[in-house]
């Protein structure tokens, strides 16, 4: 009697208190009751997972699994949304995404990120893979909005994923928000002690990740242009670099489409004796990202220099083969000026060494065939310098003939062999003729073309 009047009591507790009876059952009130429960991750998880449960029901689950005070469950969230069709999938995360937001918004430009806006940020840009197109463009604009809206360098730094990562992710879209504060910044003036406000590295290193062309030229600005702020130039070129050539993790942004149209600036800082030569080298590097055939042009420019430093025709020679292969051989090699002294040690290094690690050994072979006969000393010899380290046994004989031709060729090669430090005195071997160069290749040449094949 005693077990049935508590079953009575039971029976009629639930019909007066139908939320007794429901206490598991996963609604937004127990989603929220849950948090604070030992088995509350188990069933949260189970309401995410359930396809019976709302949609709405299940992205709150989803939320509080990443969002709350115990060990983050972003993983079992991502797991779940893997498992589920396509239609719940885009039904959960619509429904999801909004609610991550709220909690990731920051209300005030100067406010500090908390621990939980960071981790609701950190999760929109890692559910962002899960999201159909129309989804994806709201996270992508919610994240653009979280990262540029207040303090770059602040927000750029916290949570688990750094704002390099996220704008190299979102592209371009990213660009004229993060433009908005540079420019916020530039425009503000000296403080009491006459200190400017500094677009930071942070916020450098977002501009050119982005990959669109108009933030490249506002870098380039900065580097050319006077904004009374010394480290800019220097800094804004530096970011451009890590972005397109040597990035700190990752492959590099793609670079043709963002700096086609600034190969001419980019010239113009790698021609520039007056600026420090990382950066020349940089500005090089980056028309080398560029491509052919504009990037040939400002570094034939660069080679051509005839009061430059050696480093810089050195610099311009090198790239501008490495940049265009066999199509920059004639332009680069006619371009260094025959006045000159080059020794076979610095043609190895800067052309030949260039040339074979270039595409196309039999275009580059073609190239230097049709230099054997140019105008500039210089281009003729590499040319033969060029044709001796291909080796290529199959048109070794042929290559022989056309290279004697050259023979008589009298042009004293001054300093061919370099310094020559080692050598006793009165030792040192006299500068050979052109002629000479090609008699010596032409016979190596003709014992490739007759030796026995090499296995």
């Amino acid at each position: 009697m005693r077990l049935a009047r508590c079953a009575s009591v039971l029976v009629i507790s639930a019909a007066l208190w139908p939320g007794l009876a429901g206490c598991d059952r996963a609604n937004h009130d127990n989603i929220e009751r849950w948090l604070s429960t030992e088995k509350g991750v188990e069933k949260l998880t189970k309401a995410l997972r359930d396809g019976d449960n709302d949609a709405d029901v299940r992205a709150h689950a989803a939320q509080n699994l990443i969002v709350h005070n115990f060990t983050p469950q972003l993983g079992t969230v991502k797991e779940a949304l893997e498992d589920m069709s396509d239609a719940e999938r885009k039904d959960v995360m619509t429904a999801l995404v909004p609610r991550l937001w709220e909690k990731a918004r920051i209300a005030h430009e100067k406010d500090v990120p908390t621990p939980v806006q960071s981790q609701a940020k950190d999760a929109l840009f890692e559910l962002r893979g899960s999201a159909d197109e129309a989804t994806r463009q709201k996270i992508d604009g919610y994240l653009v909005e979280w990262l540029a809206g207040g303090y770059y360098e602040g927000r750029a730094t916290s949570g688990r994923v750094s704002g390099r990562t996220i704008i190299r992710q979102l592209g371009p879209i990213a660009g004229p928000k993060l433009l908005e504060s540079a420019r916020s910044v530039l425009v503000r003036p000296p403080d009491a002690e006459g200190k400017r406000p500094i677009v930071g590295d942070e916020l450098l290193a977002a501009i050119a990740s982005t990959g669109d062309p108009q933030a490249v030229g506002f870098l380039l600005d900065l580097v050319l242009k006077d904004y009374k702020e010394p480290t800019l130039p220097k800094r804004a070129l530096s970011a451009l670099f890590e972005a397109y050539v040597q990035p700190v993790s990752g492959q590099p942004v793609p670079s043709r489409p963002a700096l086609v149209g600034q190969a001419d600036r980019l010239g113009e800082v790698a021609r520039n004796e007056n600026l420090p030569g990382q950066m020349n080298n940089d500005a090089a590097y980056l028309l080398v990202a560029v491509g052919p055939p504009e990037c040939i042009p400002p570094l034939v420019e660069m080679a051509r220099l005839p009061s430059a430093q050696r480093s810089f025709r050195a610099v311009g020679l090198q790239m501008g083969l490495r940049c265009g292969g066999a199509q920059a051989m004639a332009p680069v090699l006619e371009a260094v000026p025959a006045t000159l002294e080059y020794d076979r040690g610095y043609l190895d290094h800067y052309v030949v060494s260039e040339l074979l690690k270039a595409p196309g050994a039999a275009k580059v072979a073609e190239q230097a065939r049709a230099l054997l006969s140019s105008q500039s000393w210089v281009a003729r010899v590499a040319a033969i310098e060029i044709l001796a380290a291909l080796k290529q046994r199959a048109t070794a004989e042929d290559d022989a003939k056309r290279i004697r031709q050259l023979a008589r060729d009298h042009t004293v090669l001054k300093g061919w062999w370099g310094p020559q430090k080692d050598a006793p005195a009165g030792k040192k071997k006299p500068d050979p003729t052109i002629g000479q160069i090609a008699e010596e290749v032409a016979g190596g040449l003709q014992a490739l073309a007759k030796g026995p094949e090499s296995k």
